[in-house]
């Protein structure tokens, strides 16, 4: 006779905000931002989160290349040890519970962080990107790419793209490319933190009709110091569902980026 949220102890509170001033604010696209601006108004004490990066080995970093301003910083971190599975049921629920559709434990993960922090992130497959490292550059004229939702795009030289060496594997803040999607078998992952610049982001994604929840938020320019806690929160995150993950290397960081706190 019990409920099924109790029946499956998934009985929950949803909170929805609707306050259309809130979106001018990047600081509170995230629940972790939601937390802080009403433990201010209320005069609560914020809990703690640790987004400290778990132990990493000593393998060579990650080579990558920014050359362009529309990047002011990029964060690569490698991971091994983790193949594509469903999530568990906690993280499910959570997800359903924001309006997000659970696809699989990296996908997963990767939307929680970005939900929870308010900062997207992206993970890529290590052995499709091969050896050449990772480049952040604009595209050139009359340059294309397939994006994950099987649409090829023709860019414009103002537009901004991953590439794995040269080749391009995702369309910057807006959404991944076909050729670096994870494979059911691989355990060879790199996760991708960075900071768009909010202008190109916007004007790619009106140009090309193509919004996500990524793009969304870097065009409300973010703060570039969250990179760095949204790969410590996507690593501790994985490393608790998934105690066989390991970080062969410590991640790289480049951009020519300032702290808008000190300045």
């Amino acid at each position: 006779g019990a409920t099924v949220a109790v029946a499956l102890d998934i009985e929950d509170w949803i909170i929805e905000i609707d306050n259309k001033s809130l979106t001018h604010r990047p600081d509170l696209w995230g629940h972790r931002g939601i937390a802080r601006e009403i433990a201010a108004i209320y005069e609560r004490e914020l809990l703690p989160l640790d987004t400290s990066l778990p132990k990493t080995g000593r393998k060579k970093a990650t080579p990558v290349s920014v050359d362009t301003e529309g990047c002011s910083r990029y964060i690569a971190l490698p991971i091994d040890g983790v193949s594509k599975r469903p999530s568990p049921d906690w993280l499910c629920w959570l997800l359903l519970a924001a309006g997000q559709r659970p696809i699989d434990l990296l996908v997963d993960l990767s939307n929680f962080v970005m939900l929870d922090l308010g900062q997207p992130n992206h993970v890529f497959d290590r052995e499709r990107l091969g050896s050449q490292g990772i480049t952040v550059r604009n595209a050139t004229k009359e340059e294309k790419i397939v994006t994950l939702d099987g649409e090829e795009r023709s860019l414009k030289d103002s537009d901004l793209l991953i590439c794995a060496g040269r080749e391009p594997v995702a369309l910057a803040g807006i959404m991944g490319g076909e050729l670096s999607k994870v494979a059911d078998e691989t355990s060879a992952l790199l996760l991708e933190v960075a900071t768009f610049n909010a202008t190109t982001v916007r004007r790619t994604s009106n140009r090309l009709g193509l919004r996500s929840e990524s793009s969304a938020r870097f065009e409300k320019t973010l703060d570039p110091t969250l990179p760095m806690a949204a790969a410590g929160h996507f690593a501790r995150l994985l490393s608790t569902i998934e105690p066989k993950a390991t970080f062969p290397a410590a991640p790289s960081d480049v951009g020519n980026w300032s702290d808008p706190a000190g300045e």
